[in-house]
């Protein structure tokens, strides 16, 4: 059974999802500047900022700005104009945390008690107390820190405080929290005691295994960016062979989830008997359309199929021929996006005012609740691509907008031509978010990934929230540890 990894080598080696491998790059550059390690965060963000360099993905680097600040380690793609003290105080102003709290402005020891009161009896990791507590826990380190430093003792005394260790082990159990880590960045007034690696002590973290961690990363992400995409090995299974595996590891990591449902884990996801010739003929006859080749070998197979794992839920079924028929979507004018934007919107535009083509009328191929599956005809796929095309080709299209389109568009689909050759999109519709699929095979090998993920609890949902627990010290000595300062 695959685990739920917040760095795997694999997945950032062959995930079609180009935002997916940009924004994992981001996230451990965070975690591993807050762990001390951040010539490996600066790494990260070099590396980053070498392939995609927008205005959104700038704003989102600018915490990591104090890090590097603190350590004078930054990477050649910020300019020295922007690693000013002027330019770091107005990123404090620009970034002050959603959770206002008046010890920020006023240091007085009784809020200590306060903000620990106010951390104290959440141990969720998701929803809004766990990121209260998060900014409670954050606030009480960067006040604890704050009212040892007004003596300017050395770091390793403001380190023993009795405080600062109290907020330092709080938080040290919830690194996979709502918002954590997210809080511990955007102070910069406790940069100076994350920087020597704390936190990393007090977890504890075994160096050795961190530091290893970091140059496996750095490796894979430096692969991933230079040579492209690996093939993932669902892609030479064969329509039967996927199927089988969303059958069995299924049914393997759900039994807890069928047991909260009350219902028995079912014997099989496979409908049988498949379905006929005849039936799908009169299916493509009833729809008026002929459907792609890989949805009716998968209908000669298993006349439908059974909701499948994805890690955190089971996603809709996929319908057979007595399902399969014309859908409306809820938003009529939705665009049709055949590309995962970073920033999470759609960030091409039709020159003269356009509007981008939309679903228009869709085949409902799944849906479960809020969770629906679509093909997209032909028709709308072909007006689309040309749509791609236009803008790409638009000289008012800036040209970084159309190195990033094409690099997503080349990580997902393998080359701009096969991109040029889609007929029937699949596009899964999950709570709002939308990710497009060239063909039904490449549908189910998407879905085939996913189901190999173990269930998001306990250890592996803190596994899969931080990467220091990995890298835990099972048998810590405090007596041999050395206190990693930062270069003067």
């Amino acid at each position: 059974m695959a685990s739920f990894k917040k760095f795997d080598a694999d997945a950032i080696l062959t995930d079609p999802d180009l935002g997916y491998v940009y924004r994992s790059m981001h996230e451990l550059a965070k975690e591993f500047a807050v762990l001390g390690q951040i010539e490996t965060a600066k790494t990260l963000i070099s590396l980053l900022l070498s392939q995609y360099s927008s205005e959104w993905q700038l704003r989102q680097i600018r915490p990591l700005k104090f890090a590097f600040a603190e350590a004078d380690q930054w990477p050649d793609e910020i300019p020295l104009e922007e690693r000013t003290e002027t330019e770091l105080a107005k990123i404090v102003e620009a970034i002050t945390p959603d959770f206002e709290n008046e010890s920020d402005a006023v240091d007085d020891p009784s809020e200590l008690g306060v903000l620990f009161m106010t951390a104290d009896g959440c141990d969720d990791s998701t929803g809004g107390e766990a990121r209260g507590r998060s900014k409670a826990l954050v606030d009480a380190l960067a006040l604890a820190t704050r009212l040892v430093s007004k003596h300017t003792p050395p770091i390793e005394e403001i380190e023993a405080d009795p405080n600062v260790q109290k907020a330092l082990g709080l938080i040290s159990t919830r690194m996979h929290a709502n918002h954590a880590i997210e809080y511990l960045i955007q102070r910069r007034d406790i940069w100076g005691l994350l920087a020597t690696g704390a936190l990393a002590r007090k977890i504890p973290v075994d160096m050795d295994k961190l530091e290893a961690l970091g140059k496996e990363a750095i490796e894979s992400f430096t692969e991933r960016v230079k040579k492209g995409r690996k093939t993932h090995v669902t892609e030479k299974k064969s329509i039967r062979e996927l199927l089988e595996a969303l059958d069995r590891n299924t049914r393997t990591n759900t039994r807890g989830q069928y047991e909260e449902m009350g219902e028995n884990v079912p014997e099989s996801l496979f409908v049988l008997p498949p379905a006929t010739d005849e039936q799908i003929s009169a299916l493509e006859c009833k729809l008026d359309v002929s459907l792609p080749d890989d949805y009716k070998e998968f209908l000669t197979i298993s006349n439908g199929f059974g909701r499948t794992w994805n890690g955190y839920h089971l996603d809709s079924p996929i319908f057979g021929v007595d399902e399969l028929d014309w859908g409306e979507l809820y938003v009529d004018d939705l665009p049709v996006e055949l590309h995962e934007t970073i920033a999470g919107f759609m960030d091409l535009e039709l020159s003269d005012g356009r509007e981008w083509p939309s679903h228009e009328k869709p085949i409902l191929l799944g849906s479960y609740d809020i969770f629906q599956t679509w093909f997209i005809t032909p028709s709308v796929t072909k007006k689309t691509l040309e749509a791609y095309k236009q803008v790409i080709e638009s000289p008012e299209t800036p040209d970084d907008v159309k190195r990033h389109t094409d690099n997503l568009i080349v990580s997902r689909y393998g080359s701009w031509k096969a991109f040029e050759r889609l007929e029937w999109v699949v596009i899964e519709m999950d709570e709002g978010e939308n990710e497009a699929f060239g063909t039904f095979t490449q549908f189910l090998q998407a879905r085939v990934r996913k189901v190999a993920i173990g269930v998001w609890e306990g250890e592996a949902e803190r596994e899969a929230g931080s990467i220091s627990y990995s890298c835990r010290d099972d048998q810590p000595k405090p007596d041999r540890i050395k206190r990693r300062k930062v270069e003067e």
